[in-house]
Parts: structure tokens; C-alpha cells; sequence
């Protein structure tokens, strides 16, 4: 990570796209529960994350060791790791690359791979996707089920994802081969992936991430993030 010139810290993907001619970086922020709001050190009001399983918690401060992991995999993908009982929000934009002029994109798909809710332990994993125009996920799912929540803003919806059988580990996936390793994805996989679409005009979204159960600094997991995904039409074997 690196703080940029307003002194916010942030992760940022160098290069991920272009967009009329223009290099796109992708960057990552955190910013308060279910907020768009910068990230500023000490201030609670806008907290980056929080133990939903402690009561004790008050501070709600952030804290890098229980909070979030955000990395880069390889072939574009990221990966969020949280530990169990945690909650982080996040604001992916898109900024020219090199500097912090927000991009205005003609629409934008975000997919996160991997929601899980395994038969040992209590973490459940999901995922709120703010301000979008629709999510998918794949046809015949019993899997995942999706909450629709109004905005205020005509068209808008917050969609909350969460796994709602639980059942083994979603099975891991090499995803170094890229986008062909779509055409790999078993059944169980395919239903543990959800996309959400933007509209157009997108320059940031924000997501929120949370892990179910009680805190537990032992025991963490991790979902993968990306654009687009084998759901969409053109896109299932790469």
C-alpha cells in the first residue's frame, strides 16, 4: 500500500485497463461501514471495520492486524481476506494512472468469487455491492441469495449477498492460467460467484465485505475479486 497526496493510504493496481486512450489504475481505499467516506486515522465516526461479534468492541478503530488483507493474485484477480467476525468497507475507483483524476467508465462489472459458508465454523462470508445496477449470479442457484435494497436514487440498489446453505468448502481454484481457467469451474464453484453491473458514469464503487461469527484472530478466509466473470455471456470459457 502507499498514501496518496491527500493522506489517505490506499492499494493501487497499476495499469489494470484503458479507457479512450487513457491508462486506468484501479484503487483501493477504506472508508467507514456502509459509508463513501475517506479513511482518516483516530477518527471512530468513519471507522474502517469492527468486530460484529465482540459487544465489547467499542473503539471500532482501525486496525490492520483484524481487519482486512486486501492483495494482488495473479492474471488481475484480488483477493480479500478477513478474519472471522470482522467487517471492512472499501472504495474501488478508477483514476488516470499515476495520479488521483477519477475516470468516468461506460459501465463496470465487479465479480467476487469464493462466497463460502463451510460446515466447520461459523463463518459465513459476504458481500454488499453499493449503488448498483443489477447482480448475477449463475442460472438455477440455490446457493446465494441476494437482498435488494432501494437507494433513493431511481434504478440504484444496494444487493447484499450471503451463502444461505451451508455445505463443504467451495473448492479452490487456480485461477494463474487467467480467464481460462473459467472453463475449469465445477457446479459448486460456478454458484459461489456473483457479478454486479454499474451503471454508466461509474468512477467508484463501494463495497462492503463482512465475515460472520465470532472474533477470532486464529481463523481467517478469503473471497476473490475481479471485473468481469464466466457468468456473463461471451465470458464462460475465458
Amino acid at each position: 500500500g502507499s498514501t496518496n497526496a491527500t493522506g489517505t493510504k490506499e492499494l493501487r493496481y497499476i495499469a489494470v485497463g484503458s479507457h479512450a486512450g487513457q491508462s486506468i489504475d484501479m484503487v483501493m481505499t477504506f472508508v467507514g461501514h456502509g459509508q463513501s467516506a475517506t479513511y482518516t486515522s483516530g477518527e471512530t465516526s468513519h471507522s474502517s471495520c469492527g468486530q460484529t461479534g465482540s459487544a465489547s468492541d467499542t473503539s471500532k478503530q482501525w486496525d490492520e492486524g483484524k481487519c482486512g488483507d486486501p492483495s494482488l493474485c495473479s492474471n488481475g484477480l484480488g483477493r480479500m481476506r478477513l478474519y472471522e467476525g470482522t467487517y471492512v468497507t472499501t472504495e474501488i475507483s478508477f483514476q488516470e494512472t499515476g495520479t488521483n483524476t477519477l475516470v468516468s467508465l461506460p459501465g463496470f462489472y465487479l465479480s467476487v468469487y469464493d462466497l463460502n459458508w463451510p460446515d466447520k465454523g461459523p463463518r459465513k462470508e459476504m458481500v454488499t455491492f453499493r449503488n448498483a445496477v443489477q447482480v448475477i449470479t449463475n442460472v438455477g442457484n440455490t446457493y446465494l441469495n441476494t437482498t435488494e435494497i432501494a437507494t433513493g436514487t431511481d434504478g440504484l440498489f444496494d444487493y447484499f449477498v450471503e451463502p444461505i446453505k451451508r455445505g463443504p468448502e467451495v473448492p479452490n481454484v487456480n485461477f494463474e492460467p487467467g480467464r481460462e481457467s473459467w472453463a475449469t469451474l465445477d457446479r459448486t464453484q460456478m454458484d459461489a460467484i456473483v457479478t454486479a453491473r454499474y451503471p454508466a458514469g461509474t468512477s467508484s464503487v463501494v463495497v462492503d465485505w463482512e465475515f460472520g461469527g465470532p472474533w477470532d484472530g486464529r481463523k481467517a478466509g478469503s473471497v476473490w475479486f475481479g471485473g468481469a466473470s464466466p457468468l456473463l455471456n461471451g465470458c464462460e470459457n475465458g
